[in-house]
């Protein structure tokens, strides 16, 4: 039988393994190292599975966290000319931008509302 050795990490020599033992949970396992010393060592490794919705929800919120911005085009309601309305806002800033621009008899458009 093959003596299977490691560096101990409390000892930080190497020394033989004794036993080792497994251990398997949903999403962890285990590995316990016995070592001729008299020290253990553990090993963990974590398993997350993570849904493919949650993973688009994390990367919508970081996305919104950026710049919003949105654009629409309507009707008067008092002059029923073309109006162009534009919304900025930035999240990580804090800032908000409207404007509303209006067209005119001419062709040219005017800011009616800004803020």
């Amino acid at each position: 039988m093959e003596i299977l050795k490691m560096e101990c990490p409390t000892c930080k020599g190497e020394k033989e393994i004794l036993k080792i033992v497994r251990e398997s949970e949903p999403n962890v396992q285990t590995v316990t190292y016995f070592f001729s010393c008299g020290h253990k060592h553990v090993k963990q490794e974590v398993t997350e599975f993570i849904r493919i919705l949650d993973f688009i929800e994390v990367k919508h919120r970081d996305a919104r966290k950026r710049l919003l911005s949105k654009y629409k085009t309507k009707i008067s309601g008092k002059t029923k000319r073309p109006v162009r309305e534009t919304i900025t806002i930035d999240h990580e800033g804090g800032r908000h931008h409207h404007m509303i621009e209006e067209q005119q008899d001419d062709g040219e458009w005017k800011i009616v509302h800004e803020h």
